[in-house]
């Protein structure tokens, strides 16, 4: 069986932009699309027992709900050339997805970074938080419109097992986009050699070795994870924090997508790391994260 595109939606128009992004993925990938919507049953039962049996004139909201994710489903089928499918889910939205992913055995599943009842846009919402951490499969949170493609992108590696499926699925999806790959040099710990006697030159020396070392490595992980990539591929060995720098290398590069491993080389399985969620929060640009 095919492995679908799963797509969550509360009919705002900002989880529009995640519907047409998962839209175009299902059509570059030659995937079926599956539209969810997680339908809050006890919102509504409160609601409705304001109303009298003659006030209530609305219709059932279920269906209701399901009528508008049919239409959403059809209008990206006819202008994708996909097949899409409607899917209705009573429950919160974390579970309803996680589920419908689970259960197909999804490739992707995607998520608008906040919907109809957030406030702000410097942050992701709760549904796309939480999935950060549930999510069966790769993750996107889609900020922008699906009106260009992912070309370039970006992909922050640590070394981390993560790292490496964070490669592979990248370089999988988006066989035709130019990849920067960049890795963050941590803290050199310069003010310590410092206090313990080390001169500017041992400390230059240092650096230049340190620098070798990751350059190696991440070479050897490009070498393992995607094997010959000719001139698509471009990396990147810098100093710095990594969050903060791969947003920067995001922005200068032109990356319109950032792409991580869920869990960092010192994270537990449970775990996210306070890296991905900075840069998750922070970067001008959609975020794909692989578990």
């Amino acid at each position: 069986m095919t492995k679908p595109i799963i797509v969550g939606t509360d009919f705002s128009p900002r989880a529009d932009k995640a519907l047409g992004r998962a839209a175009w993925f299902a059509s570059h990938l030659g995937r079926p699309l599956r539209v969810v919507h997680a339908f809050r049953d006890t919102v509504w039962t409160n609601v409705k027992r304001l109303f009298s049996n003659e006030e209530w004139a609305f219709g059932e909201p279920f269906d209701t709900a399901q009528v508008r994710a049919n239409d959403a489903a059809a209008a990206l089928a006819q202008k994708y050339g996909v097949a899409v499918a409607a899917d209705v889910r009573v429950g919160a939205a974390t579970q309803a997805l996680c589920a419908a992913a689970e259960e197909s055995d999804a490739e992707l599943l995607v998520v608008g970074a906040y919907g109809e009842n957030w406030r702000g846009d410097a942050y992701v919402g709760g549904t796309a938080h939480k999935l950060l951490a549930e999510a069966p499969c790769p993750l996107l949170i889609v900020r922008h419109e699906a009106a260009v493609d992912y070309d370039p992108a970006l992909i922050g590696v640590d070394f981390s097992a993560a790292s490496g499926r964070a490669l592979r699925f990248a370089a999988a999806a988006l066989p035709d986009s130019a990849l920067h790959v960049v890795h963050a040099l941590g803290p050199l710990n310069e003010a310590q050699l410092r206090a313990a006697g080390a001169d500017d030159q041992l400390l230059d020396r240092y650096h230049e070795i340190t620098a070798q070392s990751a350059e190696k490595m991440l070479a050897q992980s490009i070498a393992e994870n995607l094997g010959n990539t000719g001139e698509r591929v471009a990396t990147h060995v810098t100093p710095g924090n990594p969050d903060s720098l791969i947003r920067e290398q995001a922005q200068a590069t032109g990356s319109r997508l950032v792409v991580l491993g869920r869990h960092g080389q010192h994270s537990g399985k449970s775990l996210v790391g306070s890296n991905l969620i900075n840069v998750l929060h922070h970067a001008d640009c959609d975020v794909l994260v692989v578990p």
